[in-house]
C-alpha cells in the first residue's frame, strides 16, 4: 500500500472521529442527584465498627485454606527458573559460536 493511501485513510478516519456527536453529560444525571449535597466523609474505622463481622463456617475455612494452598503451590512453580539449565547452556554455546 502506498504512503499516500495510508495518509488518506488516516485523514478520513480521524475526520470521522472528530465529527462524532457526544451526548450532553449534564442531561444524564437525575436533577435530584445533581442538586444533592456532597456525602459526609467519615473515618474508615467508623465504617468498620458498623459492619457486621463475617460468619465463617468450618466449611468456608476449609475452602479458603484449600484455595490458599493451591495458590501458594502455583506461586512456587512460577518462582522457578523459566529456562531449564540444559537449554540455557545450549543457548550460551550458540551465542559464543557466532
Amino acid at each position: 500500500m502506498r504512503a499516500g493511501t495510508l495518509v488518506f485513510l488516516a485523514f478520513v478516519t480521524l475526520s470521522g472521529a472528530g465529527c462524532t456527536r457526544l451526548p450532553p453529560l449534564d442531561e444524564t444525571l437525575d436533577p435530584d442527584l445533581r442538586d444533592a449535597p456532597y456525602p459526609q466523609l467519615v473515618p474508615a474505622e467508623t465504617l468498620r465498627s458498623r459492619a457486621p463481622s463475617p460468619d465463617l463456617t468450618t466449611e468456608d475455612r476449609t475452602d479458603i485454606d484449600a484455595r490458599t494452598a493451591t495458590l501458594r503451590a502455583r506461586a512456587d512453580t512460577l518462582r522457578g527458573a523459566v529456562i531449564d539449565p540444559d537449554t540455557r547452556a545450549r543457548m550460551a554455546r550458540g551465542v559464543q559460536e557466532r
